[in-house]
């Protein structure tokens, strides 16, 4: 069975181009174009949630820790999604209890080893 990414974005073309990214690679590929994705996380059980940071403002690391402390996440890993500096993504991921992190602005190549270098056990971003 494929494992399931859920991206979490509030830009259709970002959630597009991931989306057929990850697609391409073989997993299933869920999205919502809103940080409060409890009821789909629940319903769904992604293997992954990839959340962006801004969504206008840092509304996704609240979310993050909405859903972290709420263990509605489950066994699923959260890194924030972002253009942001390592740096900056580093301590929000840290700050809001997400496993790590991943720049939007990596090479398809790069950010698919990512993603697969997070799911595997153990694994964070």
């Amino acid at each position: 069975m494929a494992e399931k990414i859920l991206i979490c974005d509030d830009s259709e073309l970002i959630l597009a181009k991931t989306g057929d990214l990850l697609r391409g690679e073989g997993f299933e590929v869920l999205t919502s174009h809103n940080a409060w994705v409890a009821k789909v996380v629940r319903e769904e059980q992604p293997d992954l949630i990839l959340m962006d940071v801004s969504f206008g403002t840092k509304l996704g690391p609240i979310a993050v820790q909405a859903l972290k402390r709420h263990n509605v996440s489950g066994n699923a890993k959260i890194l924030l999604y972002s253009g942001r500096s390592d740096k900056e993504l580093d301590e929000l991921a840290r700050e809001c209890g997400a496993d790590g992190f991943i720049s939007k602005d990596n090479s398809d190549a790069e950010f698919i080893y990512q993603i697969r270098r997070v799911l595997r056990p153990g694994g964070r971003g």
